[in-house]
């Protein structure tokens, strides 16, 4: 699994990098999906992320789109930086950090939009939750996944050193 994650597989990306972008575009794109939905009066009503984080003060929903923003441009720029992740723990323990924390933020949306939405609207917010929501717990467990697989080891340390386009 080491070995397959931490390949070249396009333009100097690894197959990890690659899973980190993937995780963090669903997640940015999870917060315009559509997250709940529900009947009033006969009407069908979708709701969005960015909808429930106007309507009902949820304040923590475009922080899951920043946490998605991060994981991007992270793995893209430590792509770039093959020494630097070769050597230090830094990149890792902030991935980490990020995916715990990516976690904690959808814990504390569910739990605050099952409140709004039942105080409301006397529903279920899980019961009604869309495509959205569903995203962002694929978006985690893929982050979660690409940060907690170790990075492979090489024999000779010198190989660490070389960047990716000396490798080519």
């Amino acid at each position: 699994m080491k070995d397959i994650l931490d390949s070249n597989v396009i333009l100097g990306l690894s197959a990890r990098h690659l899973l980190l972008m993937l995780g963090g575009v669903m997640l940015i794109a999870s917060v315009f999906m559509s997250w709940v939905s529900y009947t009033e009066y006969g009407q069908s009503v979708v709701l969005s992320g960015l909808e429930l984080h106007r309507n009902y003060q949820i304040p923590w929903i475009p922080l899951l789109a920043l946490i998605g923003v991060g994981f991007v441009v992270g793995a893209f720029v430590l792509s770039r930086f093959t020494e630097f992740c070769a050597y230090s723990k830094i990149p890792k323990v902030i991935g980490i950090l990020l995916a715990v924390l990516s976690i904690l933020v959808l814990a504390i949306v569910t739990f605050s939009s099952e409140v709004a939405m039942y105080a409301v609207y006397r529903i279920s917010f899980l019961s009604n939750a869309c495509i959205g929501y569903y995203t962002a717990i694929v978006a985690t467990g893929i982050l979660i996944f690409s940060v907690s697989v170790p990075e492979r080891k090489t024999k000779f340390p010198e190989e660490n050193r070389m960047s990716a386009y000396q490798k080519e």
